[in-house]
C-alpha cells in the first residue's frame, strides 16, 4: 500500500526521508531531487513493503506523514491512496538461488521476445538490475538480428552492444 501525492508546500523541507527498521514503512520526498510540481510544491511518497497477504492500515502511514510533515493535510493538492500497489513482482529467496536465481530476459518458448526490469537477471538491484537486464537483452537480440559484416551509420562495424547503444544516442 502507498500514499502518493502533491503538496502545495513542504511543511518541513529538511525531513525528506524515513525508513522503518522494525516496521516496514518508508517515506520519501521525490521532488527534493527533481522538479515534479509547482514552485515551492512537493511530491511525496509513503508506503510499505509487504507480502501480498499482509495489509497496512492507512492510518499508520498517515501517522508517519504527521510525524515527518506536520500540516501535510492542509497542503495536500493531489492525494492518491493506492491500496494494492505492487512495488516488485518477485521476492528473492535462498531456495530460488537469490539474485542468481532471478529469470533472464529471454521468454521461454517465444522466439525474439525479451524483457528487462529490476526484478530479473543475475546482477544488481533496482536501476542497476534494469540497466544490466537491458544490456543482456540487447546482447541476445543483436546477434540474431544483425549481420556481423553489416555496416552501420558512419561506416563502422558493430563491435559490441555497448558500441551500438552509444552510437544510437549519437545519431
Amino acid at each position: 500500500m502507498c500514499i502518493d501525492g502533491g503538496l502545495s508546500r513542504l511543511p518541513r523541507p529538511k525531513a525528506g526521508f524515513a525508513l522503518g527498521i522494525e516496521q516496514p514503512p518508508y517515506f520519501f520526498v521525490h521532488s527534493a531531487f527533481a522538479k515534479l510540481g509547482p514552485e515551492d510544491g512537493a511530491r511525496i511518497h509513503i508506503g510499505t513493503y509487504l507480502d501480498s497477504a499482509e495489509h497496512t492500515d492507512p492510518h499508520q502511514l498517515e501517522g508517519l506523514l504527521d510525524l515527518m510533515q506536520p500540516g501535510w493535510r492542509e497542503a495536500t493538492l493531489e492525494p492518491r491512496v493506492l491500496l494494492h500497489m505492487m512495488v516488485a513482482n518477485a521476492q528473492l529467496t535462498a531456495a530460488a538461488g537469490g539474485i542468481a536465481g532471478r529469470p533472464g530476459p529471454a521468454i521461454p518458448g517465444v522466439a525474439l521476445l525479451y524483457v528487462a526490469g529490476g526484478w530479473g537477471g543475475p546482477e544488481g538491484m533496482l536501476a542497476d538490475a534494469r540497466l544490466a537486464g537491458a544490456k543482456h537483452a540487447a546482447e541476445l537480440i543483436v546477434p540474431k538480428t544483425c549481420s556481423q559484416t553489416k555496416k552501420y551509420p558512419g561506416g563502422e562495424r558493430l563491435t559490441s552492444v555497448s558500441t551500438l547503444l552509444y552510437q544510437s544516442h549519437m545519431v
